[in-house]
């Protein structure tokens, strides 16, 4: 298997890079992408099945319970350690950022035991999402899923409609089905790709002679599905469906074939890519502790004008950080391996020097990146501390795993972390607690949707803001714009909120409810009647309710790229906040909440 070293290096170095331009580009979310960007993007998908049909050329059909064994020790292994090392690692920085030491661990424990992709909330447990350990997990549950069918099927073809029932289930829930515990949709789809590996190796068709015409059709399908399609493995996402999936698996053995018409292991140039290569599992596990650790999008050091530079600047400290921690590793291990073969007392001093030796790398990078806003000094204890709060909204306040059952989200862990959110910053610098998110993309204060339940602000949907056993103490309102954009007449929009008003209160007398505008939005949209923000003060001063006003906050319309997920240049036009608009928002209306203290106390009354 040495044969593919050269390759696998070349694919770590590929999906770093690719992982520290989505970093990038998701903090300054600009619509501007480079043609190197584009690549690496639109070869995302193959990269992984390419090393999903690697591992496959080495299947070798075996009892399940033996290859769980052997699975075990190559996979699990590193995917609890390099977690349990990101935890301890991360309270020491966590001191020095001036947070809670075990800020996030919780969270980071229940993704590592629950192998959630995606950050989400289980059974009402909020979880990290385990980054790169996907493939781990999928590498894993895919060679027992592959053992299975060996030990239960005999003939070729009831093998191989086995891997294609595995694949099309693979796929079925990753369209359908939000991302489930112990990556389930892309262990169903590894499936097909380890199988293919066999077969390749099987049929010797690496290095036989073929069909040219064979070639170009594969050549082709490659090439269609990197331009018109995308394909994420990771959560079982294709947008062309099982035709990305054939094309991903053309793709990988074309490059495959091409790899081995160019590959000479003499020449030195390959050193580098076969050293990471070789580590292929260490790298990987390396690349996903540092990612924990430092939570890259948080830090203000990536917000750039010049993205290329950035990103290619971001990916090189990335790799001397990862070749570092490796160093460390590997020198660790070899003080171990020592000390069982001699016997002779542990060097626990040099174990512990070389320890330290890691924790130094990352408080030295930290320290060289202290620009994050976790720099800043813990704030005192606010009057606000320990209230919860719920939030009735539409898609600029919804989140995936996060908003209420019935809801769609527009947000997701693909778009940026949810502790961007703006209701998660008010949470974090107010000191309260999230009771419920009911937000739907496409909501709005009157009926809008036309669905077999009501959306509707006006409607039962808010008086569902409470959980069985917890009553929000304040509700925050962001709801009203998808109103305006569908044209809803200004006395029916007001009589609508009034109504709405009304039965919150009515449900909830205790609770503080605080009316909230929306940022500034480009011109494209404000040229079309955008008066919902001049509405909502007009309610607030009628009823006298708390009006945190959002659209002064920092946010300028006229810098589109910067602020906006959803920013159309040739139009002018955004409605959704990215990572960056949503924290600025958030920011904003936990400071004017901070100062309406007595309005809002006066309001619970």
């Amino acid at each position: 298997m040495g044969m593919f070293d050269c390759v696998k290096g070349i694919i770590i170095l590929a999906v770093i890079a690719y992982h520290s331009f989505v970093e990038v580009w998701g903090i300054n979310n600009s619509s501007w992408y480079p043609l190197i960007w584009r690549l690496l993007y639109a070869s995302a998908g193959t990269m992984m099945g390419i090393l999903f049909v690697i591992s496959g050329y080495g299947f070798r059909p075996v009892k399940t319970w033996k290859a769980f064994k052997i699975q075990i020790k190559l996979l699990l292994k590193p995917y609890f350690i390099a977690f349990g090392f990101s935890i301890l690692a991360r309270i020491p920085l966590n001191l020095i950022l001036g947070k809670d030491p075990f800020d996030g661990a919780m969270s980071r424990i229940a993704g590592c035991l629950l192998g959630q992709m995606g950050a989400r909330k289980i059974g009402g447990i909020e979880t990290e999402s385990i980054f790169v350990f996907w493939f781990f997990l999928a590498l894993l549950f895919g060679w027992l899923i592959l053992s299975f069918i060996f030990h239960v099927f005999s003939g070729e073809k009831s093998r191989g409609a086995a891997v294609c029932i595995c694949v099309a289930a693979g796929y079925l829930l990753g369209r359908f089905v939000p991302p489930l515990p112990y990556c389930i949709a892309p262990s169903l789809l590894a499936v097909g790709f380890l199988y293919f590996g066999y077969l390749l190796k099987k049929k010797g068709l690496l290095f036989c002679r073929i069909n040219p015409v064979v070639f170009i059709i594969c050549m082709a399908a490659g090439l269609a599905v990197m331009k018109f399609g995308s394909v994420n493995l990771s959560t079982g996402q294709m947008r062309l469906g099982l035709l990305d999936y054939f094309g991903t698996v053309c793709a990988s053995f074309v490059l495959l074939r091409i790899y081995f018409w160019i590959f000479t292991p003499e020449w030195k140039i390959y050193s580098p890519f076969m050293f990471l290569g070789r580590n292929s599992s260490m790298i990987i596990a390396i690349h996903g502790f540092e990612h924990l650790v430092f939570q890259w999008r948080s830090w203000d050091w990536l917000i750039t004008d010049s993205l290329l530079k950035k990103a290619i600047d971001f990916s090189c400290i990335r790799i001397v950080l990862i070749l570092g921690v490796y160093a460390v590793v590997v020198k660790v291990k070899g003080l171990l391996a020592d000390w069982e073969e001699e016997k002779t007392e542990l060097p626990t001093k040099r174990i512990l020097s070389f320890l330290t030796g890691i924790l130094i790398i990352l408080i030295c990078t930290a320290s060289f990146l202290s620009s994050g806003p976790g720099t800043e000094e813990e704030t005192d204890t606010v009057w606000s501390s320990g209230l919860t709060f719920s939030v009735l909204g539409d898609s600029v306040s919804s989140y995936s795993g996060y908003t209420s059952e019935g809801n769609a989200a527009y947000y997701s862990e693909e778009d940026f972390d949810v502790s961007s959110m703006w209701w998660e910053v008010v949470a974090s610098e107010c000191g309260m607690t999230p009771c419920v998110i009911n937000a739907g993309a496409g909501t709005g204060v009157t009926e809008l949707l036309g669905l077999d339940y009501p959306t509707a602000g006006n409607s039962e949907r808010c008086e569902m803001l409470s959980t069985e056993d917890t009553d929000p103490d304040v509700i925050f309102i962001l709801l009203g714009g998808n109103d305006v954009l569908h044209q809803v007449p200004e006395n029916e929009f007001k009589n609508s909120y009034l109504e709405m008003l009304d039965r919150i209160q009515s449900k909830y007398p205790e609770a503080a409810v605080c009316l909230c505008t929306y940022y500034q939005i480009p011109d494209g949209y404000e040229g079309q009647g955008w008066f919902v923000n001049e509405w909502i003060r007009e309610i607030a001063d009628e009823t006298g309710l708390p009006l945190l006003d959002g659209e002064l906050c920092d946010i300028a319309a006229e810098d589109g790229s910067l602020y906006y997920q959803d920013y159309d240049s040739s139009s002018d036009t955004a409605l959704h906040a990215n990572a960056r608009g949503q924290e600025i928002f958030g920011n904003y209306i936990a400071e004017t909440f901070l100062q309406s203290e007595d309005i809002v106390q006066e309001g619970k009354e």
